[in-house]
């Protein structure tokens, strides 16, 4: 309570479920649909931004345009909880044409170091599907990049 809450998803099964969910339980939350890596329909600034699942499941090319969508909805200060897979990539998944695997240890920061300070909050690094991460990511003023 407190929060002004925007829901986002591409599918419109999946907003019509929650908007059924958000009615039941009282709330009120303003849902929309459309795509974290081609913004249409969302937009100004946001303060705090949950992705529970979506950053993973993306290729290389959407994970860059989910990256300036990210910009495009923060401002310094705004903050980004960040859950998702994240495991070494086995042999194997490498043979795999177009799947780029879940992020490795590792590719969060280097993908939002410029932009967030970024803090990894929990999470395992595992050898099987199980492996997750989670981060927190604040958005830093412009000048606080190169510190």
């Amino acid at each position: 309570r407190g929060f002004d809450v925007t829901g986002v998803d591409f599918a419109p099964t999946a907003i019509k479920r929650a908007q059924r969910k958000a009615q039941a339980a009282g709330v009120q939350i303003h849902f929309v649909v459309d795509d974290l890596t081609d913004l249409r329909h969302v937009a100004g600034r946001f303060g705090f931004l949950v992705d529970y699942g979506a950053f993973h499941s993306l290729g290389l090319r959407g994970r860059d345009r989910y990256h300036e969508s990210v910009l495009q909805l923060t401002e310094p200060g705004s903050q980004l909880l960040l859950w998702c897979f994240e495991w070494p990539q086995r042999w194997w998944e490498r043979l795999i044409p177009f799947y780029p695997g879940p992020p490795r240890p590792g590719d969060i920061e280097r993908r939002f170091q410029d932009d967030f300070m970024v803090e990894r909050i929990a999470g395992t690094a595992a050898y099987w599907l199980s492996g997750f991460a989670a981060y927190l990511l604040t958005r830093m003023a412009p000048s606080c990049r190169d510190i």
